[in-house]
């Protein structure tokens, strides 16, 4: 695998991560005390698959 294809799948993974993870803690502070909870997993998730599509369409 080269360089430039690892840290894109690297960029994608920390990009679904932050953005879900901030996005789904945002959203349910409101409602759910713990939301840090539920957005941290989410974003894992996301990350996880951001990553995959990376580096299965390259």
């Amino acid at each position: 695998m080269s360089r430039r294809r690892t840290v894109a799948t690297g960029g994608a993974f920390v990009v679904g991560f932050l953005v879900v993870g901030i996005a789904t803690t945002a959203l349910l502070d409101p409602y759910v005390w713990p939301s840090l909870v539920v957005g941290i997993p989410a974003g894992i998730v996301a990350g996880v698959v951001a990553a995959l599509a990376v580096r299965l369409s390259s």
